[in-house]
């Protein structure tokens, strides 16, 4: 088994700070982003960002869907759920 240690930096401060200033204060913090590995690591970089700043801890969640269309979208959001680890790390 192979492991190696990772370094991760922002892609760019302007994104860091604009996403650090639209969270401040905020109560929650919901992701759309696309279901799969990517998606779920992005949605952990970004709350990494933000969670300092929301107005409480435990309230990054993610929305889930496989098509843009009213159904599926309402369907992601009734089921709102935490990131998953293990599909980031896939």
């Amino acid at each position: 088994c192979f492991a190696a240690p990772t370094l991760k930096s922002p892609c760019s401060a302007g994104v860091v700070g604009h996403l650090s200033a639209v969270a401040r204060g905020a109560a929650e913090l919901v992701l759309w982003l696309d279901a799969d590995a990517e998606g779920e690591s992005i949605a952990f970089e970004v709350a990494h960002v933000c969670e300092p700043h929301l107005s409480s801890r435990k309230s990054v969640l993610r929305a889930r869907f496989s098509a843009v269309s009213p159904a599926a979208l309402l369907g992601a959001l009734k089921t709102l759920g935490e990131p998953d680890v293990r599909l980031a790390a896939a």
